[in-house]
């Protein structure tokens, strides 16, 4: 007989999901040849969206999406900031 599957809410496959992807790269970033070729490929998937305009350059675009992207961003840093401020307190 087999063994019946535990049912993974989708926040527990999430976090299985980072958990691994975060011991993929830690294994990657302790190699040196394996960290180059990550981050070439990076830089190549990177150039590759900037030629089909996925990605834009800040100085590339309209005022108004300027305005928006600077929005993101600023929402962004303060709550990297929220974050870091937690780890510092719980420390």
């Amino acid at each position: 007989m087999r063994h019946a599957k535990s049912k993974l809410t989708r926040e527990e496959i999430l976090k299985k999901k980072r958990d691994a992807e975060k011991i993929r790269l830690a294994r990657i970033k302790s190699d040196p040849i394996k960290l180059a070729e990550y981050q070439e490929k990076q830089k190549l998937q990177y150039l590759k969206k900037q030629e089909k305009g996925q990605r834009k350059n800040v100085e590339d675009m309209t005022p108004r999406e300027q305005r928006i992207t600077r929005k993101k961003m600023e929402k962004l840093f303060i709550k990297l900031q929220a974050k870091e401020t937690a780890l510092e307190t719980n420390r």
